[in-house]
């Protein structure tokens, strides 16, 4: 499943910071119940961390329909005080 957001994104690398409400999905239950998607997604876009770009390497190998490994090379930006 998260194959398919990274997907998304390598499609539409302008919308990678804004997918982060998507990205909630993803998460385990565990997370999911402690996290609203909302509260999520603001706190992923105020991380000083900005995702730039996703591009694949490769097909993703699938060890169950809902579990792959998938290698991926992200660019981003961070602001830093140093």
């Amino acid at each position: 499943m998260l194959y398919l957001l990274v997907k998304a994104a390598i499609r539409h690398p302008d919308q990678v910071g804004a997918m982060w409400d998507q990205a909630w999905e993803y998460l385990s239950p565990g997370v999911r119940s402690t996290w609203t998607r909302e509260k999520y997604a603001v706190e992923m876009t105020q991380r000083p961390v900005e995702w730039k770009s996703v591009d694949s390497h490769g097909e993703p190998e699938c060890e169950a329909e809902d579990a792959c490994s998938v290698k991926l090379l992200v660019t981003y930006s961070m602001d830093s005080p140093l």
